[in-house]
């Protein structure tokens, strides 16, 4: 490419994959904007989703539920149980559904997740998910939330969420997982998900980093 001034550019207003980028180094090397794009994900696969080293953006909303004393749950992107609002999860919760399912909570050795997600039988204040082992990506996810928590529509000052990560074994298998911990208006009250009223529903926004499912 013939050197040129900056007025002499031309601004543009959209990039198509084959467009280039040059650097100017000595050898002049075109970089196609398809390439950028894919390093700027860090190996998104082409989802369009946002990368931060081989983990992928994930954004959903957790509902809960009493229903007939069992707590369910579904994964939203719509706060107003919209089930047809896909949530962005970027694969990053393992059979994540927008139907709602009875949320298990036996013994964890034994028992398997249910549309991604288990209450621990240990501590039943903590509902963790079925996601890839997150023990050797812990640097890829400096910031696991901030989780938002509202009681039948309402933000919420009592109930509050952190999201963390836990190495348990669930249905036999032990790895680093996703879970959110729930207080009741303090971290010295952990919230019981399993003595929840049968005329609150819950639900928690959530958005962070986490690699695919594997």
């Amino acid at each position: 490419m013939a050197d040129q001034k900056l007025s002499q550019l031309t601004n543009i207003t959209s990039l198509a994959d084959s467009d280039e980028f040059y650097t100017t180094d000595p050898d002049s090397k075109a970089v196609d904007y398809s390439v950028l794009r894919d390093a700027i994900r860090a190996g998104g696969s082409g989802s369009g989703n946002f990368g931060f080293g081989s983990s992928k953006l994930n954004v959903f909303l957790l509902h809960l539920k009493n229903t007939s004393g069992y707590l369910e749950h579904r994964f939203l992107m719509n706060p107003w149980d919209n089930a047809s609002a896909t949530p962005m999860l970027g694969g990053g919760i393992n059979g994540a559904s927008t139907s709602f399912t009875a949320t298990p909570d036996g013994n964890d050795s034994t028992t398997p997740f249910a549309a991604g997600a288990k209450i621990l039988s240990i501590n039943t204040s903590n509902l963790v998910f079925d996601t890839a082992d997150l023990s050797s990506k812990l640097s890829e996810i400096p910031c696991l939330g901030p989780a938002v928590v509202t009681i039948n529509g309402t933000p919420t000052p009592d109930i509050w969420v952190y999201p963390s990560v836990i190495s348990w074994n669930i249905n036999g298998t032990t790895r680093t997982r996703l879970y959110f911990a729930f207080y009741a208006g303090s971290f010295t009250n952990p919230f019981d998900l399993t003595a929840t009223s049968s005329t609150d529903e819950i639900r928690v926004a959530y958005a962070g980093f986490l690699p695919d499912y594997a």
